[in-house]
């Protein structure tokens, strides 16, 4: 289930992401990807937006 405003599930993904960035080229694109997808009208950046529980926050 994702909850929008608390849930963990893109924190953990975005640190699974860090960890694949350390280790090749592909890692780093996949990551760069992520961080864009926050910044323009997307899926992503919406609930970035609505995200309110510091704890479990991704960026």
């Amino acid at each position: 289930m994702f909850k929008f405003g608390t849930d963990d599930t893109l924190r953990n993904m975005r640190w699974r992401l860090n960890k694949a960035a350390k280790i090749n080229i592909a890692g780093e694109i996949l990551l760069e990807i992520f961080k864009r997808l926050q910044k323009f009208d997307t899926v992503y950046k919406r609930t970035k937006d609505r995200h309110t529980r510091d704890k479990t926050a991704w960026w």
